[in-house]
C-alpha cells in the first residue's frame, strides 16, 4: 500500500533495543510505502548525544532527498521531527497563514500554547542543504552496521569495561 503521509513515533531509543527504527533500511521501508509526493515524518529523540542525532539526520537524508528538521518549542527539547519526501517540498506561507486563521485550527493550536504561525515556524531547524553540509563525514546507521545500537551505551561500557580501568 502507498500512503500520502506516514508518521513514525518509535519508542525511546535510550530505553531499549530500538535503534533499528533509525536505520537506512527502516527509512527505506517508509519510503517504499509513501505515494509519489508523499511524506514520511519520524520523531527523533533529542535527549541523546549530538553525534547520534547527526547519524539519524544523515541516515534519513540518505533515503529522503528532500527533508526538513523541526523542533517544537513546546516539546522542551526532547523530540524533533524529520519530514522527508522523494519530491521537493515547499512551504506555501500564504496557504499556511490562511489555514491558521480558521477558528478550529486556532483552538487546536491554543491547546498546545501556539498563538500564531510564527510559533510554529520558529521550530524550523534545518533543511537538506544544511544537513548535507553539516553531516558530510557522519556515518550511516544500517542493519548491517548498527552504529546507534552500541554507541548510545558506550559510555556505560567504557567506564565499566574500558582499558582505563586496568591501568
Amino acid at each position: 500500500n502507498k500512503y500520502d503521509i506516514i508518521i513514525s513515533n518509535p519508542p525511546n531509543i535510550k530505553k531499549g533495543n530500538y535503534a533499528q527504527y533509525y536505520t537506512k533500511d527502516y527509512f527505506s521501508l517508509l519510503s517504499g510505502h509513501t505515494a509519489g509526493a508523499g511524506v514520511a515524518a519520524v520523531l527523533v529523540p533529542l535527549d541523546v548525544p549530538l553525534p547520534e542525532v547527526k547519524v539519524i539526520l544523515k541516515t534519513f537524508n540518505s533515503v529522503f532527498r528532500h527533508i526538513y528538521f523541526w523542533c517544537a518549542s513546546n516539546a522542551m527539547g526532547t523530540k524533533g521531527i524529520l519530514i522527508g519526501s522523494r519530491q521537493e517540498m515547499n512551504i506555501d506561507y500564504k496557504r499556511f497563514s490562511g489555514m491558521l486563521s480558521e477558528e478550529k485550527v486556532k483552538d487546536d493550536l491554543k491547546k498546545i500554547n501556539y498563538d500564531n504561525y510564527f510559533d510554529i515556524l520558529s521550530g524550523y531547524i534545518y533543511d537538506e542543504e544544511h544537513i548535507k553540509t553539516m553531516m558530510e563525514k557522519t556515518p550511516l546507521n544500517t542493519f548491517n552496521k548498527p552504529l546507534l545500537e552500541y554507541s548510545l551505551f558506550m559510555p556505560v561500557f567504557k567506564v565499566k569495561f574500558g582499558f582505563e580501568n586496568f591501568t
